[in-house]
C-alpha cells in the first residue's frame, strides 16, 4: 500500500473520530443547558399586563417624545418626557386664552 494512501485513511480516520466526539460533547453539553434553561424557567419573575395602564394623565397633560423610563425600589415609574417637542396646535389649552379644552405639555419628569 502506498504511503499517501496510508496516510489518506489515518487522516480520514482521526477526522471521524474528531467529529464523532464533538457530537458527543455537543449533546451532553446541550441537556445540561436544556437542565439549566428548566431551573431558570423556575425561577423566573412572572408578569401579567394591567389593562388599564397608563392612567390619564392629570391637568390634561400631554406627553411626547419619551428617551427615558425608569422603575424605582417601590415600583415608581419615573419618566423623562420632552415637552419642547409639542406643537403649538397640540397644546391649545396652554395658550391665552385657551383655544381648546385639552392639552397641555407636560414636566420634564414625571
Amino acid at each position: 500500500m502506498p504511503i499517501f494512501e496510508r496516510a489518506s485513511k489515518l487522516c480520514t480516520r482521526n477526522l471521524a473520530l474528531a467529529i464523532g466526539v464533538s457530537c458527543a460533547f455537543s449533546v451532553i453539553a446541550g441537556a445540561k443547558a436544556k437542565d439549566a434553561n428548566k431551573e431558570a424557567a423556575k425561577d423566573a419573575p412572572v408578569y401579567k399586563v394591567d389593562p388599564f395602564w397608563p392612567k390619564p394623565l392629570p391637568h390634561h397633560y400631554l406627553m411626547q417624545g419619551v428617551p427615558v423610563m425608569v422603575v424605582d425600589k417601590d415600583d415608581h415609574i419615573w419618566v423623562m418626557n420632552r415637552p419642547r417637542d409639542v406643537n403649538p396646535d397640540e397644546i391649545g389649552a396652554a395658550s391665552t386664552p385657551p383655544r381648546t379644552d385639552c392639552c397641555v405639555a407636560a414636566p420634564a419628569v414625571l
